[in-house]
Protein backbone atom coordinates (compact mmCIF):
# COMPACT_ATOMS: atom_id res chain seq x y z
CA UNK A 1 0.00 0.00 0.00
CA UNK A 2 1.43 3.37 -0.98
CA UNK A 3 1.57 6.32 1.41
CA UNK A 4 -1.31 8.16 -0.28
CA UNK A 5 -3.66 5.18 0.15
CA UNK A 6 -2.52 4.82 3.76
CA UNK A 7 -3.33 8.49 4.47
CA UNK A 8 -6.81 8.26 2.86
CA UNK A 9 -7.62 5.14 4.91
CA UNK A 10 -6.21 6.73 8.05
CA UNK A 11 -8.48 9.77 7.75
CA UNK A 12 -11.50 7.48 7.38
CA UNK A 13 -10.52 5.34 10.38
CA UNK A 14 -8.68 7.73 12.71
CA UNK A 15 -9.94 6.08 15.92
CA UNK A 16 -8.34 2.74 15.07
CA UNK A 17 -5.34 3.99 13.04
CA UNK A 18 -4.30 6.88 15.29
CA UNK A 19 -2.15 8.77 12.77
CA UNK A 20 -2.31 9.89 9.15
CA UNK A 21 1.41 9.26 8.57
CA UNK A 22 2.97 5.81 8.19
CA UNK A 23 5.82 4.87 10.48
CA UNK A 24 9.24 6.01 9.22
CA UNK A 25 11.99 3.47 8.42
CA UNK A 26 14.05 4.93 11.28
CA UNK A 27 11.18 4.47 13.75
CA UNK A 28 10.58 0.92 12.47
CA UNK A 29 14.23 0.01 13.03
CA UNK A 30 14.27 1.56 16.50
CA UNK A 31 11.02 -0.15 17.44
CA UNK A 32 12.31 -3.60 16.50
CA UNK A 33 15.74 -3.14 18.12
CA UNK A 34 14.77 -4.68 21.52
CA UNK A 35 13.62 -7.93 19.86
CA UNK A 36 16.10 -10.80 20.06
CA UNK A 37 15.65 -12.01 16.51
CA UNK A 38 18.48 -14.54 16.85
CA UNK A 39 16.42 -16.44 19.47
CA UNK A 40 12.81 -15.55 18.60
CA UNK A 41 10.46 -18.34 17.49
CA UNK A 42 7.10 -16.54 17.45
CA UNK A 43 6.36 -12.82 17.21
CA UNK A 44 3.15 -10.78 17.21
CA UNK A 45 2.51 -7.38 15.66
CA UNK A 46 -0.59 -5.43 16.69
CA UNK A 47 -1.69 -2.94 14.05
CA UNK A 48 0.24 -3.83 10.90
CA UNK A 49 -0.94 -0.72 9.03
CA UNK A 50 0.86 -0.21 5.73
CA UNK A 51 3.54 -2.75 6.63
CA UNK A 52 6.40 -0.39 7.49
CA UNK A 53 7.19 -2.24 10.72
CA UNK A 54 6.05 -5.62 9.37
CA UNK A 55 8.65 -5.44 6.59
CA UNK A 56 11.37 -4.58 9.13
CA UNK A 57 10.35 -7.53 11.31
CA UNK A 58 10.30 -9.94 8.35
CA UNK A 59 13.69 -8.71 7.18
CA UNK A 60 15.26 -9.53 10.56
CA UNK A 61 13.40 -12.78 11.27
CA UNK A 62 15.04 -16.17 10.90
CA UNK A 63 13.54 -18.59 8.30
CA UNK A 64 11.94 -20.72 11.04
CA UNK A 65 10.44 -17.81 13.03
CA UNK A 66 6.71 -17.12 12.70
CA UNK A 67 4.85 -13.79 12.79
CA UNK A 68 1.17 -13.16 13.51
CA UNK A 69 -0.01 -9.68 12.46
CA UNK A 70 -3.31 -8.21 13.67
CA UNK A 71 -4.87 -5.54 11.47
CA UNK A 72 -8.49 -4.45 11.90
CA UNK A 73 -8.71 -2.36 8.72
CA UNK A 74 -9.60 -4.69 5.79
CA UNK A 75 -7.69 -2.58 3.21
CA UNK A 76 -4.52 -2.61 5.31
CA UNK A 77 -4.91 -6.35 6.03
CA UNK A 78 -5.21 -7.11 2.31
CA UNK A 79 -2.13 -5.00 1.59
CA UNK A 80 -0.15 -6.89 4.27
CA UNK A 81 -1.13 -10.25 2.76
CA UNK A 82 0.41 -9.09 -0.53
CA UNK A 83 3.83 -9.15 1.17
CA UNK A 84 3.55 -12.88 0.42
CA UNK A 85 5.73 -14.28 3.19
CA UNK A 86 5.01 -17.86 4.34
CA UNK A 87 6.34 -17.06 7.81
CA UNK A 88 3.53 -14.55 8.41
CA UNK A 89 -0.21 -14.85 8.98
CA UNK A 90 -2.41 -11.73 8.87
CA UNK A 91 -5.46 -11.66 11.15
CA UNK A 92 -8.17 -9.19 10.11
CA UNK A 93 -9.57 -8.83 13.64
CA UNK A 94 -9.17 -6.84 16.85
CA UNK A 95 -6.10 -7.33 19.06
CA UNK A 96 -8.57 -8.06 21.88
CA UNK A 97 -8.80 -11.59 20.43
CA UNK A 98 -5.04 -12.17 20.53
CA UNK A 99 -5.18 -15.14 22.89
CA UNK A 100 -7.90 -16.91 20.90
CA UNK A 101 -5.85 -16.83 17.69
CA UNK A 102 -2.64 -17.89 19.42
CA UNK A 103 -4.45 -20.83 21.02
CA UNK A 104 -5.84 -21.86 17.62
CA UNK A 105 -2.27 -21.76 16.27
CA UNK A 106 -1.05 -23.93 19.16
CA UNK A 107 1.06 -21.13 20.63
CA UNK A 108 1.04 -20.43 24.37
CA UNK A 109 3.65 -17.70 24.65
CA UNK A 110 5.53 -15.42 22.27
CA UNK A 111 8.97 -13.83 22.25
CA UNK A 112 7.77 -10.31 21.48
CA UNK A 113 4.69 -8.21 20.88
CA UNK A 114 5.25 -5.09 18.77
CA UNK A 115 2.31 -2.69 18.77
CA UNK A 116 1.30 0.47 16.93
CA UNK A 117 -2.20 0.51 18.42
CA UNK A 118 -3.39 4.05 19.28
CA UNK A 119 -3.93 3.18 22.96
CA UNK A 120 -4.81 6.74 23.95
CA UNK A 121 -7.86 6.58 21.65
CA UNK A 122 -9.21 3.37 23.21
CA UNK A 123 -11.51 3.38 26.21
CA UNK A 124 -9.95 2.18 29.45
CA UNK A 125 -11.70 -1.20 29.39
CA UNK A 126 -10.42 -2.06 25.90
CA UNK A 127 -6.93 -0.76 26.67
CA UNK A 128 -6.76 -2.87 29.84
CA UNK A 129 -8.12 -5.94 28.06
CA UNK A 130 -5.45 -5.74 25.36
CA UNK A 131 -2.60 -4.96 27.76
CA UNK A 132 -3.58 -7.85 30.06
CA UNK A 133 -3.69 -10.25 27.10
CA UNK A 134 -0.31 -9.04 25.87
CA UNK A 135 1.37 -9.61 29.22
CA UNK A 136 -0.17 -13.07 29.56
CA UNK A 137 1.23 -14.20 26.20
CA UNK A 138 4.72 -12.65 26.39
CA UNK A 139 7.36 -15.09 27.66
CA UNK A 140 9.16 -14.18 30.91
CA UNK A 141 12.24 -13.41 28.80
CA UNK A 142 10.20 -11.63 26.12
CA UNK A 143 9.46 -8.00 25.37
CA UNK A 144 6.47 -5.79 24.60
CA UNK A 145 7.13 -2.65 22.52
CA UNK A 146 4.45 0.00 22.03
CA UNK A 147 4.85 3.11 19.85
CA UNK A 148 3.07 6.26 21.06
CA UNK A 149 2.88 9.73 19.58
CA UNK A 150 2.45 11.32 23.01
CA UNK A 151 3.09 10.42 26.64
CA UNK A 152 -0.57 10.71 27.68
CA UNK A 153 -0.62 7.06 28.81
CA UNK A 154 2.83 7.20 30.48
CA UNK A 155 1.57 7.28 34.08
CA UNK A 156 -0.92 4.48 33.43
CA UNK A 157 1.78 2.34 31.77
CA UNK A 158 4.28 2.95 34.60
CA UNK A 159 1.68 1.91 37.19
CA UNK A 160 0.83 -1.18 35.21
CA UNK A 161 4.34 -2.23 34.18
CA UNK A 162 7.11 -1.70 36.76
CA UNK A 163 9.77 -2.81 34.27
CA UNK A 164 9.16 -0.08 31.73
CA UNK A 165 11.58 2.12 29.91
CA UNK A 166 10.83 4.84 27.40
CA UNK A 167 12.75 5.55 24.21
CA UNK A 168 12.25 8.26 21.59
CA UNK A 169 12.99 9.05 17.96
CA UNK A 170 12.67 12.48 16.34
CA UNK A 171 12.88 10.76 12.92
CA UNK A 172 9.16 10.15 12.49
CA UNK A 173 6.15 12.30 11.61
CA UNK A 174 5.23 13.15 14.30
CA UNK A 175 8.21 12.24 16.53
CA UNK A 176 7.53 9.00 18.39
CA UNK A 177 7.96 7.54 21.85
CA UNK A 178 8.41 3.83 22.54
CA UNK A 179 7.32 2.00 25.67
CA UNK A 180 9.54 -1.03 26.15
CA UNK A 181 8.20 -3.51 28.72
CA UNK A 182 9.72 -6.68 30.10
CA UNK A 183 8.55 -9.01 32.86
CA UNK A 184 12.10 -9.43 34.15
CA UNK A 185 13.70 -6.37 35.80
CA UNK A 186 17.19 -7.55 34.75
CA UNK A 187 16.02 -7.78 31.17
CA UNK A 188 14.93 -4.11 31.07
CA UNK A 189 18.38 -3.11 32.36
CA UNK A 190 19.93 -5.09 29.48
CA UNK A 191 17.67 -3.39 26.95
CA UNK A 192 18.55 0.02 28.36
CA UNK A 193 22.21 -0.68 27.56
CA UNK A 194 21.47 -1.46 23.90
Amino acid sequence: MNNFDFIINAFKNMKTVGTVFPCSPQAARKMTKPVRFDEAKFLVELGGGNGAITKEILQQMRPETRLMVFELNPAYAESLRKLNDDRMVVINDSAEHLEKYLKEAGVEQVDAVISTLPLVMFDEKMRNSIMDAVMRVVKPSGVFIQIQLSLLTKKEMEERFPNLRIDFTPFNIPPAFFYIVTKDSEEVVELAKS
